[in-house]
């Protein structure tokens, strides 16, 4: 608070004099110290710190003030602008010649291309990266980048050893936070190639090297590994046990806290449950980034339909589409797509659906991330005519197969798309594609889907008896 009021107090007097190198730097630093509590308003300095840098001829001062720019961009989901910023920040960094800056850059850089759909230029940015960092901290912060990015991709193997490149730097500079960091996303990903018990093996090695063998984090990294696996009930008993983070130790947000918990009650079918914590997380709005209100905007539309509340669900999933489009993420908007085809194949508007339905199998492309990929077909399942129900079933079923998708994940997008072939009063494809989805959780280890997805074919979605 001390450093602000000092950055406010002298930017008058800098801007009075004709300073405007040093009003920059004013701007910068107190964009800096309000980022996380206020990145709008961060936002709204950081443009007025470049505009006085490019009055100044300050070519070094402008790279920096670009790239913090494209960061709280990011944070706050306006990807296309974050994108632009760290394009012209990685360009001024070239320019001046600050490799180590570049280097940082371009991860910021590959971040945003991955967010708005560009994989192929994500892994470009983070390999180069790579090739020119010297700082080992940098070079893991790219490796787990390229990581995110392959995952994104579909290459899971590429993905996880990425991630063990990323850890094994992380262990030899010797730092416990950041370690234990990286082992938290090795473990996610481990569950998504079903090995839970080398994931939860490696969440037991994270706790320790907190120092904690039980926090609020690993608490929630268990439960959502889980939910992965396609256990919610031991996921509901450990957020019972947990209860909300202490604001003291709280390293996630409230809202995506409250989302998570929402996510568990709709698995367990406590869909009423479920959309009551969802809308009181999102209020009306307007105290979550747009990257929030989205994610919101999905648990609530979905459990809206489930309720049978149909035109709220069409209303909240058109939302979400309209907040996809203008995040310029596909895979986002791919997801919202093929929720409203549901909704809309639910509500009884087949064309409009089938719009919709195609629009998300364009949008989710041959390389995106398997559960993207396989929402897409099973909204086109939803919307389909009986001439070509069979052959979109089968091309569920193929993305379904495809490496990087957990239990969970798979049995969820198969016992939505057995209830929409219910709803548009095909029994028997429902009934053959539930049998073989059930098959599937078991296999996986989760014999709660396979109860489940049964039920559901014989016309059964009702709730599962447990507590939060």
């Amino acid at each position: 608070d001390e450093a602000i009021a000092h950055y406010r107090e002298a930017l008058p007097v800098l801007r009075e004099v004709g300073d405007n190198f040093n009003a920059a730097w004013c701007l910068q630093g107190e964009a800096l110290a309000i980022g996380k509590s206020d990145p709008a308003r961060a936002a709204t300095l950081l443009d007025e710190a470049a505009r006085a840098f490019r009055d100044s001829g300050s070519p070094a001062g402008l790279a920096s003030v670009l790239h913090i720019a494209s960061q709280i961009r990011f944070r706050l989901g306006d990807f296309p602008a974050a994108r632009r910023l760290a394009l012209e920040a990685v360009e001024e960094f070239r320019r001046v010649g600050e490799k180590p800056s570049l280097t940082v850059a371009l991860n910021t850089l590959g971040a945003s291309l991955r967010a708005t759909g560009d994989l192929d230029g994500a892994a470009k940015a983070h390999r180069e990266s790579i090739a020119t960092s010297l700082d080992p901290r940098v070079s893991a912060a790219s490796h787990e980048e390229l990581s995110v990015t392959l995952e994104d991709a579909g290459d899971l193997a590429g993905a996880i050893r990425e991630c063990e490149a990323s850890t094994s730097l992380t262990e030899r500079r010797g730092d416990p936070k950041h370690l234990a960091g990286s082992l938290g996303r090795l473990s996610s990903l481990m569950a998504l190639t079903g090995a839970h018990a080398a994931a939860e093996a490696l969440l037991r090695t994270r706790a320790s090297l907190l120092g904690l063998p039980e926090n609020d984090t690993a608490s929630l990294h268990h439960a959502c590994l889980r939910l992965c696996a396609g256990d919610p009930r031991e996921t509901a008993r450990i957020l019972e046990a947990l209860g909300p983070p202490a604001p003291e130790t709280r390293t996630v947000d409230m809202a995506s806290y409250n989302f998570f918990v929402a996510d568990t009650l709709s698995d367990l079918g406590r869909t009423a449950e479920c959309l009551r914590t969802a809308r009181a997380a999102f209020g009306d709005g307007t105290s979550l980034t747009r990257l929030h209100a989205f994610g919101a905007l999905l648990v609530i539309a979905q459990a809206e339909l489930e309720e049978g509340h149909v035109p709220e669900a069409v209303a909240r999933a058109r939302e979400a589409v309209g907040i996809g489009a203008e995040l310029g993420a596909p895979p986002r908007e791919s997801e919202a797509r093929a929720l409203l085809a549901r909704a809309l194949s639910c509500a009884g508007q087949g064309a409009e659906a089938e719009v919709e339905s195609a629009k998300a199998v364009a949008l989710a492309g041959p390389l995106a991330r398997a559960d993207v990929v396989a929402l897409a077909r099973a909204a086109a399942v939803a919307s389909a005519d009986a001439t070509v129900v069979d052959s979109r079933v089968r091309e569920l079923e193929e993305a379904l197969a495809r490496p990087g998708i957990c239990a969970r994940s798979a049995a969820r997008i198969s016992l939505d798309a057995v209830d929409a072939l219910r709803h548009a009063g095909r029994v028997a494809t429902a009934t053959a594609l539930a049998r073989r989805a059930a098959q599937r959780a078991l296999e996986a280890g989760a014999p709660f889907w396979r109860d489940r997805l049964m039920a559901t074919a014989r016309g059964d979605r009702g709730a599962v008896s447990d507590t939060i």
